[in-house]
């Protein structure tokens, strides 16, 4: 009598089968990959036999002699082109082709270590630096370097937080800020060829990314790799290549202008290894597609014949346990329900199901975070926990339109905590049924007002001068590079004045130096209350102070100098029980349509502060004046 087989014995009979046609298949791809090793093997031999010759002059060899070791200084933060680890040791695919030319050529190079790309181009102008291990040949790079030929290529990319949406050109970022890699190519590239943009340079890609994933800035122009690098290292999950900006990085080694022996040197030891030598290096440090793996026809018939019988035999299983499946499954259902529910209920995020734009249901954090009673809110409009309908109405557009593509909706809002209270949240929706939004949809509702608090208090240690509150030098030139744009745009005037406290250091050395940190925000609270909200005010270092007056003419500028030199001088303080009055000096300078820069209007307002000074000090002089 024929047995029915078990469900136990069909699956151990379907295991058989399976290790058996993957064994098999392994066979055949293991063979075709040897196949495939040992002609790469061959090829790269047959290669190597052709390499071209090392073959220097003999003015070179004695250039070399007289110069027995190279200073060089990479990008310190570039990978994985070139970087410094984390136990300063030099990597990267250049590191790879330095070592090479190091250990083949006997070139000695002393590797320099700057803080950043900056650095090392100041360093560089100073003839400190001999040479550059991967650089972007530039007009004005070439004024002071020469370089090989490229051997890097790399495109740069536009980077941008996830909730900005769809392909983006270099265009579309106008009105918005872009962060670049002070003194990197792409910096000079796209000053030059989109110049309307408004540029934020950052010391380094890290910064940058940072940055733009905080949303302190609205995206980053950089190569694809590096930023790979760093997203991956420091998790910014909420970033995204949002398309080309249509600059590639050809990079090359630089050398010092005046050297251009060793310019043909290095371009000689380039030249003289392989293309597999090569191929090697950039493979240690970016993935090199593999060469692609057909299958046989005997393969493809096994497979076949492998799949037939797996899906009779499966069907014959599925028979045979479909009913102890369903009871099975019913029962994890049950006990998965009831772990999901004390889950939400526990959730240390505030969670709310939405159904036809009303609320259904909330968990106890939520209830929690936003001051409300569950009871109070069931049933109710989801606008219940926004500070005005028209949030509400923006937020609900914006999330029925995103849901009904089948997307997350995600974004940062103040909500209503309380009667009148407030906090920060970051909402993300999710609709059930995408072509059914209205239907029900789950909102996550994350008290971050912690975060943005740190980020507000980030942005002003970085911006601020913490003693006077007035901007810092860095920002006040950053405000002011835009503004000199802005005038251009325009076709407008612009003031700037240089502000003195006369004899400060007096100041300091009679009363003390609490008793000058008092004067000097008692300098600025003065200044700031003739100002306009639009014209900046920085303190550009000690007692020095400047301000830019935004669409301010010759004459303007002058009342407004004349108007707070007589502020300081009628007005005074107390501190320690002492009456304290000072004077200020004031040096104006004008700009006109975006004619000169920053630096120059910052130069032309400075002499003027010294005529000022030396007429008497208490003055207002501008740089028109005669000495």
């Amino acid at each position: 009598m024929n047995r029915i087989p078990t469900p136990e014995g069909l699956s151990f009979f379907l295991y058989v089968v399976l290790v058996a046609a993957i064994w098999s298949m392994t066979c055949f791809a293991t063979a075709n990959s040897d196949s495939f090793i040992s002609g790469e093997h061959r090829e790269t031999t047959e290669k190597q036999e052709q390499k071209p010759s090392f073959d220097l002059t003999h003015e070179e060899r004695l250039w070399l002699k007289n110069h027995p070791q190279i200073r060089f200084a990479p990008a310190p933060n570039y990978p994985p082109v070139e970087f410094f680890d984390d136990d300063n040791v030099y990597r990267g695919i250049t590191a790879d082709f330095i070592k090479h030319i190091n250990d083949r050529f006997s070139i000695r190079f002393r590797i320099l270590q700057f803080k950043n790309w900056g650095e090392v181009v100041t360093q560089t102008k100073q003839r400190n630096v001999d040479m550059w291990g991967a650089a972007a040949k530039t007009k004005e790079r070439s004024e002071y370097m020469n370089f090989t030929k490229p051997y890097i290529r790399l495109p740069a990319v536009i980077i941008v937080r996830k909730d900005v949406s769809g392909r983006l050109t270099m265009p579309d970022l106008k009105d918005k800020q872009i962060v670049v890699i002070r003194n990197y190519a792409t910096q000079e590239y796209i000053e030059e060829k989109y110049p309307s943009l408004d540029l934020v340079p950052v010391p380094d890609i890290e910064t940058g990314l940072r940055m733009v994933s905080f949303g302190v800035a609205d995206s980053i122009v950089a190569t694809n790799a590096s930023a790979i690098y760093y997203i991956e290292k420091n998790g910014f999950t909420n970033l995204r290549v949002a398309g080309e900006s249509g600059y590639e990085w050809r990079l090359c080694f630089g050398i010092r202008s005046d050297w251009p022996e060793l310019v043909s040197i290095i371009q000689k030891c380039l030249d003289s290894i392989s293309e597999d030598e090569k191929k090697a290096i950039y493979r240690r440090w970016i993935s090199l597609e593999a060469p692609s793996w057909k299958m046989s026809r005997g393969q493809i018939i096994a497979l076949l014949f492998v799949l037939a019988a797996v899906g009779i035999i499966g069907i014959l299983i599925w028979n045979i346990m479909l009913q102890k499946k369903v009871e099975t499954r019913t029962k994890q259902l049950r006990s998965t329900l009831k772990e999901r529910s004390l889950i939400l209920k526990n959730a240390q995020i505030g969670i709310a199901y939405i159904k036809n734009r009303k609320v259904r249901w909330i968990n106890p954090m939520l209830a929690f975070q936003s001051g409300m009673d569950e009871k109070d809110v069931i049933g109710k409009s989801a606008g219940v926990f926004f500070l005005s309908d028209a949030d509400y109405r923006r937020v609900d557009e914006a999330y029925i339109e995103t849901l009904g593509q089948g997307a997350p909706y995600e974004t940062d809002i103040l909500l209503q905590r309380g009667e009148k209270d407030n906090y920060w949240c970051r909402l993300i929706c999710q609709s059930i049924d995408s072509e059914n939004v209205h239907e029900g949809s789950i909102w996550l509702m994350d008290d971050i007002t912690a975060q943005k608090q740190l980020e507000q208090y980030l942005t002003k240690l970085a911006t601020i001068d913490h003693l006077t509150g007035a901007c810092n030098r860095r920002h006040f030139i950053d405000l002011g590079q835009k503004e000199i744009k802005r005038s251009n745009r325009l076709q407008s005037h612009l003031s700037l004045l240089m502000l003195d406290i006369d004899h400060f250091k007096l100041l300091n050395d009679n009363y003390g130096h609490a008793t000058g940190d008092e004067a000097l925000k008692f300098f600025v609270d003065k200044v700031q209350s003739i100002l306009r909200s639009h014209d900046i005010l920085g303190r550009i270092g000690g007692e020095e102070f400047a301000v830019l007056l935004a669409n301010t003419d010759r004459r303007a500028g002058r009342n407004v100098a004349d108007r707070i030199r007589e502020e300081i001088a009628s007005s005074s303080f107390v501190s320690n029980g002492k009456k304290i009055s000072f004077t200020v000096s004031i040096g104006i300078a004008h700009e006109k349509n975006g004619e000169i820069n920053l630096e120059e209007l910052l130069d032309l307002a400075d002499k003027a502060l010294y005529k000022a000074k030396n007429r008497g000090r208490n003055r207002v002089a501008t740089a028109a004046d005669r000495s």
